[in-house]
């Protein structure tokens, strides 16, 4: 049995305000600093095999006291990179609610994507096929994946064969844990959005 823990980046201030995409620079703030620390008191007493983390700042940074706390080496993977938003990088949401190009991608974006990214089949399909490279370089145990809102959604979206028109209905709050346990291969999604302090133990 394996288990994934997807925890999204603590906060920064793009949360809100702008698109942030693959902005490099972008690290926490002081609240998603408190938010790691304290990710890292919540999952201390849990024996973890691996911490994979997105290459960008902000989700470094959420692993970084879980690194500290256990000793355990932190894996760059950019299959948990977040999804490229192309051209609407940096663009403030009030002016992205005014496109219709926003409705239909948050409504029904199977066959869309962002202008000059990437679309969301195509993102889905590359965290997928992370978490199954996962699966089958850790045969068993706990492994933990600092990663992004929609990066989880996707992939909880797959895992429960979730339709992409769908995707969209799960909250995932900044610092928040889902856990996905897998038996014989079979994704069993056990907490989804466990905000901190967690409330999740492992069995």
């Amino acid at each position: 049995m394996t288990t994934i823990l997807l925890i999204r980046h603590g906060e920064n201030d793009s949360i809100g305000h702008y698109m942030p995409g693959r902005t490099p620079g972008l690290g926490l703030n002081e609240a998603g600093k408190a938010q790691a620390r304290l990710v890292a008191e919540c999952l201390s007493g849990v024996k973890l095999e691996r911490i994979i983390s997105s290459p960008l700042d902000r989700t470094v940074q959420t692993a970084a006291p879980l690194v500290e706390k256990t000793g355990v080496r932190l894996e760059m993977d950019t299959d948990f990179i977040e999804m490229d938003p192309g051209e609407w990088t940096s663009r403030p949401f009030s002016e992205l609610f005014q496109n219709p190009l926003w409705a239909q991608l948050r409504s029904d974006p199977k066959d869309a994507g962002y202008p000059g990214g990437e679309t969301f089949i195509s993102t889905q399909e590359r965290l997928w096929h992370g978490m199954q490279r996962v699966l089958k370089q850790t045969e068993a145990g706990i492994v933990a994946i600092f990663t992004h809102a929609d990066c989880v959604r996707l992939i909880t979206a797959s895992a429960l064969h979730i339709p992409l028109s769908h995707y969209n209905r799960m909250i995932i709050d900044t610092a928040s844990l889902t856990v996905i346990t897998f038996r014989t291969g079979n994704p069993m999604v056990e907490v989804l959005n466990n905000r901190l302090p967690y409330s999740w133990q492992p069995r």
